[in-house]
């Protein structure tokens, strides 16, 4: 019952902590998410995926009409505790905003737990391990990645865990454990030790890959330190190499839908690669570690924190300071590890086997997460998956406040030695640590701008509300501008994700254009958004759009570059949200006129070639492209190749466009799979221009071009052999391309 309300303190001191930093009696409604942009809004289309369709990896309302495919992006795997624990609120409660809010909230009594566990494992007494494990839950990292849509990164359940198992190896507290007495041989090891090993390896390597990795990592160095300081090395390798064979199983089961899905498939290049320059970008400032930040309550410590944090263009992803105690914390860590370097191995405090195991966790972590430092070399020389090392930052808080609660632990045995009322002094200890604690880290900026975030919310939902009533509540919406998904740029002031917004505030039966893996053939957007727009619109409505969704963020002249020459093409005047950001058109008036203009094999020939594009890649003989203000164009040698892939199971007319130059008038024999189908004539600058239609049957096949032309060498310093320049060379469907004179 002891251990139970030590433990229950904690948790509601976290809760209680966490909900005075948030302000949340503020919030206008539970409905409506802390996080609502951007990454927000990544989660919300998760949390609302895995309603409508039981599950993260298939989304058939997004990526109209072939569906969202999310196995590409595999970091979501490792995460499955948390998609769980969505499918099991969603059975109370469907709105997205109510599940992101009440993970957020669960998320700082579970910390609190796996932090007060952790120190009662490493045998810190109970009083003294409730302070450390409360405010290890409401650290500054935890509550602004929940308010900034890192909802995942904010659930730090794992990070004590995986501290533990590696101190554990360290200092040789058993992790695996058997029977004693006759038991059948597999039955041995089944005990509450190991049990316990097995779970926290599960829980580790299911809710984050940026947690496992780091455990795996700290397992490694104990691993090593322990090797190197024991008279037993075998049984530490055995015990490591178990913990490091649990975890490695349980992150391989949940990358397997990836892992099978790219067999299947093939990898993808454009989604998910990553670039080892951003483990720079996205390294650790160590000192932003121990500067409070700029908004502490207290004001000589946001000066001075004011002082590094005001000044440098390094943000990386924010500061990562984890409160006063466990800055004190790490001196005391430092200390520890001072004492054990000059070869401190008397009984004094700072040689406590915890301490000196703490330090070196912390160590590892410091080395890894610095910019420049371990998480650099890994992302250069061995992959750079992995590249926000900052991260890191949190599992340096959790080892400063476990130093400090060690402290804690011996001053209260020390006072518990003096008599009761020294006991007792020491229990009035925990409330104020809990309310020096909070005080200090947290501040009035953490309050989430709820009266924005309101208002936002509603007008999009009743703009959404709109559109659904217009279309009888089901049917497909084409969205523009294009916006690549996942992990996009801005375009002009419309951010990544922002498309969501029309997915996450309908019913399932709405589908959205937006949201195709980039790097697959769903993705046919990308090729459509190159097409005039009046061209888009109308092959939209042909390939079964029923509304144009227009967000005015997008665009530099939203009226001029989207709304009025969709109001020419349509015909009909466009549903406008209260802000004036979103616009949406009902295409199927549009849709009717066409059919009726247009002979029945060419409207019904548009949709298949809107939605499954020919494939092209300009393959073999052609150089990199190369482009100036006005024009894009690319050299061949005396033969070249464009290989065209017909995804449709009918074959199809293309149209090969472009403007041939050559040094001198020279012959361009086209061909397709080797048959002759035509030739053409390459001038010089600024070249003929050539529209060859070819009809190209189902399936793969290659596009030639082959001529006479004399090799050009425009400087003496290139050396390659130039014979012909195809200028802004492209292949199109020639059905999508004839729109181009339907009239309005």
């Amino acid at each position: 019952m002891r251990e139970l309300a030590a433990l229950t303190v904690a948790c509601v001191a976290s809760v209680v902590i966490a909900v005075i930093a948030l302000q949340l009696w503020d919030s206008p409604s539970l409905r409506l998410p802390i996080a609502s942009e951007s990454d927000g809004l990544f989660t919300l289309g998760i949390f609302k995926s895995i309603h409508d369709f039981g599950w993260i990896w298939s989304n058939h309302a997004l990526g109209a009409p072939n569906g969202q495919q999310f196995y590409d992006f595999g970091t979501l795997g490792p995460d499955n505790l948390h998609w769980a624990m969505a499918w099991v609120l969603e059975r109370f409660a469907s709105q997205p905003g109510v599940v992101y809010n009440a993970i957020l909230l669960v998320s700082f009594p579970l910390s609190a737990a796996s932090a007060y566990a952790v120190l009662r494992w490493l045998s810190v007494s109970r009083l003294a391990a409730i302070a450390p494990a409360a405010l290890f839950a409401v650290a500054p990292y935890h509550i602004l990645r929940g308010e900034v849509g890192h909802l995942m990164l904010a659930e730090t359940l794992a990070v004590p865990l995986g501290v533990f198992l590696a101190i554990a190896i360290a200092t040789g507290i058993p992790l695996w454990r058997r029977r004693t007495g006759e038991s059948p041989r597999l039955l041995r090891w089944s005990t509450w030790t190991s049990w316990r090993t097995i779970i926290l390896c599960v829980l580790i390597a299911s809710t984050g890959v940026y947690y496992a990795i780091f455990t795996i990592l700290f397992v490694g160095v104990a691993t090593v330190a322990a090797w190197l300081t024991t008279d037993h090395p075998k049984a530490v390798l055995l015990t490591a190499g178990a913990v490091l064979v649990a975890l490695g199983a349980v992150l391989v089961f949940n990358l397997a839908p990836t892992v099978l899905y790219h067999q299947a498939h093939g990898a993808n290049a454009a989604t998910g690669q990553r670039s080892p320059n951003e483990s720079l970008t996205y390294g650790l400032n160590l000192i932003g570690q121990v500067l409070p930040p700029p908004t502490h309550r207290l004001g000589v410590f946001g000066d001075l924190g004011n002082k590094f944090w005001g000044e440098t263009t390094l943000t990386s992803e924010g500061p990562t300071w984890g409160g006063t105690l466990s800055v004190l914390g790490l001196l005391l860590l430092m200390a520890s590890l001072m004492a054990a370097v000059v070869g401190g191995a008397g009984k004094r405090f700072v040689a406590d086997p915890r301490l000196r195991a703490t330090s070196l966790v912390a160590l590892t972590a410091a080395l890894l997460g610095a910019t420049g430092a371990g998480g650099a070399f890994i992302a250069f020389i061995l992959n750079p998956s992995i590249r926000a090392w900052n991260r890191i930052g949190i599992v340096l808080v959790f080892c400063g406040l476990l130093a400090a609660a060690v402290a804690l632990d011996a001053i209260g045995r020390r006072m518990k030695e003096r008599g009761p009322r020294a006991s007792w002094a020491f229990a009035a200890l925990v409330p104020v640590l809990l309310v020096l604690g909070g005080w200090d880290q947290t501040s009035s900026s953490m309050r989430p701008n709820y009266e924005g975030t309101a208002k936002t919310w509603t007008n999009d939902a009743h703009f959404v509300d709109a559109v659904s009533d217009r279309l009888g509540g089901k049917g497909e919406i084409y969205q523009i501008p294009y916006l690549p998904f996942p992990e996009s740029p801005p375009v002009v002031n419309m951010f990544d994700y922002s498309p969501l917004k029309g997915y996450i505030h309908a019913n399932k039966k709405l589908k959205w254009s937006y949201g195709a893996m980039k790097g697959r053939p769903a993705d046919w957007q990308q090729e459509a958004s190159g097409l005039p727009l009046p061209v888009q619109l109308r092959a939209a409505a042909l390939a079964g759009f029923d509304g144009l969704w227009i967000d005015a963020a997008g665009y530099a002249d939203v009226a001029n570059e989207a709304v009025t020459p969709a109001r020419i093409t349509t015909g009909v005047e466009p549903i406008v949200s209260d802000d004036t950001r979103l616009y949406f058109f009902d295409l199927r008036p549009l849709r009717a006129k066409l059919q009726r203009q247009l002979p029945p094999a060419e409207s019904q020939a548009v949709g298949p070639e809107l939605t499954h594009p020919l494939a092209t890649t300009f393959g073999v003989g052609f150089y990199p492209p190369e482009s100036d203000a006005k024009h894009r164009w690319q050299w061949a040698r005396a033969k070249s190749s464009i290989k065209l892939d017909n995804p449709d199971d009918q074959p199809r007319d293309v149209a090969f466009d472009a403007r041939l130059s050559a040094g001198r008038r020279a012959a361009v024999q086209i061909t397709l799979d080797g048959k002759p189908i035509g030739t053409a004539i390459a001038t010089p600058l600024p070249g003929r221009k050539v529209d060859q239609v070819v009809r190209v049957p189902p399936g793969q096949h290659v596009l030639g071009l082959s001529t006479d032309a004399p090799r050009t060498v425009p400087s003496t310093a290139d050396t390659r052999d130039l014979r012909l320049q195809v200028l802004d060379g492209q292949v199109n469907d020639e059905a999508i391309l004839d729109l181009a004179d339907v009239k309005p």
